[in-house]
Order: C-alpha cells, then sequence, then structure tokens
C-alpha cells in the first residue's frame, strides 16, 4: 500500500505545478485585449521580443528567451512561461504588437527628424541617417518573414506599412509647402520612392556591412542640391 501511495505522489503521477500565467478561460473583448497588453508586464515582453529580434532575428527570438530576458519592473529579469500566452494569447499577437510598436517609434523618428529640415541637402542627409537605423529594419524585415506563416500579422502589417506611406506623404506635402521638397513632384510617389531607398539602401548594408555606398550617396547629394 505504501508503495502505492508512493508511486501516485511522485514521478510521473505527480501533480502538475503551475508555471506561472494561463490566458482565461472566456475569450478577451478588443477592448479587454487593448487594456492587457497595455500592463507593464505585457510592455515588458513586447520590449525584449524587439530587442532580441534587433539582436538575432525571428530564429533568436524564442519564446523561452523572450521569457527569461523580459525585465520586471525594478530590473529583475524573467517571467514565467505562460506569461505570453497570459497577455496575447499567443505568439502571434505579441508580434502584432511588436509591429505596432515598432511602428510608432518610426513614426516618431523620422516626424522629428524632418521637422528640423530647410533644404534639400539637409533633407537628403536626414534620410540617409534613417537608413543607418539597421536595428529597425532588422525587426522589421524580421516581422515580414514571421508574418508569412501568421496571417493576422500579415494583415496588421499590411496596415501598417500603408499606414506608415500614408503618414510620411503626409510630411512630403509638408516639405512641399515649406519649399524643401520638389513642388513638381506627387508626395505619394515621393513618400513611396523615400522609403524604399532607405529600406534599400539598409538591406545592402545589412547584407555586407563593408559594402561601399558611397557612390549612391553622392548621387542623393547631387540630387538634393538640383531641388528647386
Amino acid at each position: 500500500m505504501n508503495s502505492a501511495h508512493s508511486n501516485t505522489t511522485s514521478g510521473r503521477n505527480r501533480p502538475a505545478t503551475a508555471r506561472g500565467p494561463t490566458r482565461p478561460q472566456a475569450p478577451d473583448t478588443p477592448e479587454l485585449a487593448e487594456r492587457r497588453a497595455q500592463a507593464p508586464a505585457a510592455q515588458a515582453l513586447i520590449r525584449a521580443t524587439r530587442r532580441l529580434f534587433a539582436e538575432g532575428g525571428p530564429e533568436w527570438a524564442t519564446d523561452k528567451r523572450i521569457h527569461d530576458t523580459a525585465s520586471r519592473p525594478g530590473g529583475r529579469k524573467g517571467f514565467p512561461l505562460g506569461t505570453i500566452r497570459y497577455y496575447f494569447g499567443g505568439r502571434e499577437r505579441l508580434l502584432v504588437y511588436v509591429a505596432r510598436h515598432e511602428h510608432l517609434a518610426r513614426l516618431d523618428r523620422v516626424r522629428r527628424a524632418l521637422r528640423n529640415v530647410n533644404s534639400g541637402q539637409e533633407l537628403t542627409t536626414a534620410l540617409l541617417d534613417l537608413a543607418q537605423d539597421l536595428d529597425h529594419f532588422r525587426v522589421s524585415f524580421g516581422l515580414l518573414t514571421e508574418a508569412r506563416q501568421m496571417p493576422e500579422l500579415q494583415a496588421a502589417q499590411a496596415a501598417l506599412w500603408q499606414d506608415w506611406i500614408d503618414k510620411l506623404t503626409e510630411m512630403v506635402a509638408e516639405l512641399k509647402a515649406r519649399g524643401v521638397a520638389s513642388a513638381d513632384q506627387d508626395p505619394y510617389a515621393l513618400a513611396l520612392l523615400w522609403s524604399s531607398l532607405t529600406a534599400g539602401l539598409a538591406a545592402h548594408r545589412l547584407a555586407n556591412p563593408q559594402i561601399d555606398l558611397q557612390p549612391a550617396l553622392d548621387l542623393a547629394q547631387l540630387y538634393a542640391t538640383s531641388l528647386p
């Protein structure tokens, strides 16, 4: 009897211990899901995921590594496995929030950079500086890779990239009104061209850190000085 009792309380029959928070049984409303994602722990997971994507891409940003490296209030690192599931329902929804976080941060950086531009040459310099934000492009390219297998993330990415071009078009229109950008060019076309230029330069730099970008930079400076 003692042996049988022992077998029910040890080994494979031992009662499972809690492994941290789990997702509530009732599905979240959109409002509750949004409020849950704003919690300090959820924001810590978003920041940790973004950092891991920038360091090594999607393969590096495993769920376990995200849980282990996210910083708690006060600086202590680590959350129980299951915290992602509790706050986001799973990895895909977490990456949707990472994409939103990156999108808003990028828009803020670009707005601040273009706000102080007063000439075509300064504009080109600002755009080229933005192309040096390689962490942003590592995160963005990594999210695009993940989105191929994640329909919700793919839809979110499409909406965010469209919003990026729409907002950049508004910034270009404001530059045109100040006489910084060419008055003869369509703001949407310029926004799409500038976005493609910065992403392309960043992709080349990521693929080959030693690549010589100077010929392209010289051409961009020449174009800037010719703006009316």
